[in-house]
């Protein structure tokens, strides 16, 4: 039986997705690393993850951010960089979508 079973691969590009953050992930980079079409894994991933992938990728992210943004004295735009945000204002862009105010003020409100 050498039907691969929806869990394990999605298993697999979760912690793929977990030690890749930083880098840019595509739909299509992903599914071909899981070896299924980009329509399957679209609609598995968000069967199993109960979200699609860009919002999966933009939440991880934003976590690992408020992260580095406390335990790291490192810039704004460094941190966006680290976490694979696609630019700054990319960054801001989704940060505030997500906690409703900007990297800088989450980091001041910390302090």
């Amino acid at each position: 039986n050498n039907r691969v079973s929806h869990s394990d691969w999605i298993t697999d590009i979760l912690a793929y997705i977990n030690d890749h953050l930083g880098e840019s992930l595509s739909l299509t980079e992903l599914a071909n690393k899981s070896l299924v079409s980009t329509s399957h894994f679209s609609r598995v991933f968000k069967q199993k993850i109960g979200i699609g992938l860009i919002e999966y990728l933009n939440t991880k992210r934003v976590i690992k951010a408020k992260d580095l943004l406390i335990s790291t004295s490192w810039t704004i735009s460094q941190i966006a960089e680290i976490c694979g945000f696609e630019s700054v204002s990319h960054f801001h862009h989704i940060f505030k979508r997500y906690l409703k105010m900007t990297p800088a003020s989450y980091r001041k409100m910390q302090k």
